[in-house]
């Protein structure tokens, strides 16, 4: 047996229909989600951070200045952060280096004193032998 399936429609005017039916292609595609929030800009980091500056602990291992001068200096280099810093460490490494020319020069030394040493002690040797063979009269 067929069954009677009743067909109702409803009809809309010409100015309504755009407002009651979405004629967009939307259910075809996937709806753009928003970006998640990114975080704070870099001005905004700034400012919240100029704010904070007081309470933010000098030294530790995180969330300190000491912390970010760390992490800035491995990004940029240190010679960036401070240019005392790369002044000071050209001078370190300037007075390492006549260390070890000055260590140089006394093992040198040291060298040629043992060696006159030596010298000496056969010299007087000779000389108590010269002299114990040949007593003066």
């Amino acid at each position: 047996m067929a069954e009677k399936v009743q067909i109702t429609r409803q009809v809309y005017r010409k100015d309504i229909y755009q407002n009651v039916i979405d004629t967009n292609f939307s259910q075809l595609i996937q709806p753009v989600t928003q970006v998640e929030d990114q975080g704070p800009t870099v001005d905004e980091f700034f400012q919240t951070y100029n704010e904070l500056f007081f309470e933010i602990p000098k030294t530790g291992d995180t969330n300190s200045h000491q912390y970010l001068i760390d992490q800035s200096s491995q990004y940029v280099g240190d010679e960036y952060v401070n240019p005392l810093i790369a002044e000071l460490q050209a001078e370190i490494t300037s007075l390492k280096q006549q260390i070890l020319n000055s260590n140089e020069t006394i093992n040198d030394l040291t060298s040629q004193l043992s060696t006159l040493g030596d010298q000496f002690t056969t010299i007087s040797a000779q000389t108590n032998t010269v002299a114990s063979t040949n007593p003066t009269q």
